[in-house]
């Protein structure tokens, strides 16, 4: 028992052990996820502001040139608007870039870019406003621009190339965490799962055994290990049960003690381990002639009993009669290693009485009432059966030399007088 209640410490330990792995496995896992969905989140921003700014310097730029080319005041408001959102991306992308030194330069150039751009496209709008605008038209032939936007998307080309490789690199490191603390987890539960099985077959053998030995503690406490009967403890508490059920129901209920005859004799001629047998030899024809709901138990020494319910003292005469007929029907056989087999003749003496007292204790009174019909039936010369009939104090006998039943009448006599002194 102490070695399965080691092996369920060890086993609850070590689930304890699992879940607390398992929990910090998560709680890292938790932790890289938000880091490089912090990190996805912020390369996205940075991307979306470069393609924004990009795009807002693209519409700035068209806006400029067709105004200079045109003269049509409708492009000089996109062209405002442009100029100003390009302030607002830049300053987010400065603040996005603020930890990358790499990318703060290439901002800081892209920057330089934008104003030199942007200051042409406005010299060349202030010339278009002149009373001379045609002026400004070589410088937008000449296409002056056209090299600061070649330099600018390169810059940004750059800082894109620059948060894109960190980016796709995350998202796989991600997909793999993902995918080792799936495997991790599912491990987990299987290993889980495995101990709580081998919990559970350890619980249920330990609940086995407990079984077991609870069986073979109430069959020590209740029969005899010699017999395999009841012995007279478990006797009592069962004949008390039937007494309590009789008189509830108002059925009948007999007793039948037996003794075997000269058993001292054959203890004493052939030893107690033959003795021994003949006791085993004995219970196992009373139980093998007892119907299922009568309780043959061992009162005693070589004195066996047998509980017999719903039974009057006629029907408890012939049942002791049919069990005392079998014993000595047959001789007792035991085969020594060393000697010839023996062959023993085995008498009973019975005495039989039906419940009928209103006393405090009925059980008792049954229980003397048979133990005096058996003195009767050894005072008779044994290896016959008596019952005593209190209402009438008939004691009724059958021996073994009579073919029917008869009756001696002791009423007034020495017998009448040593049952009911």
């Amino acid at each position: 028992m102490k070695s399965i209640e080691k092996r369920l410490v060890v086993g609850i330990i070590s689930i304890l052990l699992i879940l607390i792995g398992v929990s910090a496995l998560a709680y890292r896992s938790m932790v890289e996820l938000f880091e490089t969905a912090t990190r996805v989140a912020h390369a996205h921003e940075v991307l979306t502001e470069l393609k924004d700014t990009l795009s807002m310097l693209r519409d700035a730029h068209t806006s400029g040139r067709e105004y200079v080319i045109t003269g049509e005041e409708s492009y000089l408001e996109p062209y405002m608007n442009a100029v100003a959102g390009i302030e607002q991306h830049l300053t987010r992308l400065k603040r996005l870039l603020a930890d990358n030194v790499d990318q703060q330069g290439r901002l800081t150039a892209a920057e330089s870019l934008i104003s030199i751009g942007f200051a042409d496209l406005n010299q060349m709008i202030d010339a278009r406003a002149s009373p001379s605008p045609a002026t400004a038209q070589p410088q937008v032939l000449m296409k002056q621009g056209k090299q600061h936007m070649d330099d600018l998307r390169r810059l940004f080309a750059e800082i894109e190339n620059q948060e894109n490789e960190p980016l796709q690199r995350r998202i796989a490191e991600s997909e793999v965490g993902i995918q080792r603390t799936a495997v991790a987890f599912v491990a987990a539960v299987l290993l889980l799962f495995a101990l709580l099985f081998l919990i559970y077959n350890l619980v249920r053998r330990d609940i086995a055994a407990r079984a077991r030995l609870e069986t073979a503690l109430r069959g020590l406490a209740t029969h005899d290990e010699l017999t395999g009967l009841y012995n007279r403890r478990e006797m009592n508490h069962r004949l008390a049960e039937e007494v309590v059920r009789c008189q509830r129901y108002r059925r009948p209920l007999s007793l039948v003690l037996l003794d075997i005859d000269h058993f001292k004799a054959i203890n004493d001629t052939y030893g107690h381990q033959v003795g021994d047998e003949v006791l085993r030899w004995v219970a196992s024809l009373l139980r093998a002639n007892a119907r299922p709901v009568d309780m043959p138990a061992r009162f005693g020494g070589e004195e066996f009993a047998i509980i017999l319910p719903e039974i009057t003292r006629e029907e408890a005469f012939t049942a002791a009669e049919r069990f005392r007929q079998q014993i000595a029907a047959q001789p007792f056989r035991w085969a020594r290693d060393d000697e010839q087999p023996l062959e023993i003749p085995i008498t009973l003496s019975a005495g039989a009485a039906e419940l009928w007292s209103d006393d405090d204790h009925p059980e008792a009174a049954l229980v003397a009432a048979a133990d005096k019909a058996l003195y009767q039936a050894k005072h008779e010369g044994r290896n016959r059966t008596c019952v005593l009939d209190d209402a009438s104090n008939v004691i009724w006998i059958a021996a073994h030399h009579h073919d029917d039943y008869y009756r001696r009448r002791t009423r007034k006599s020495w017998l009448w007088q040593l049952f009911n002194r």
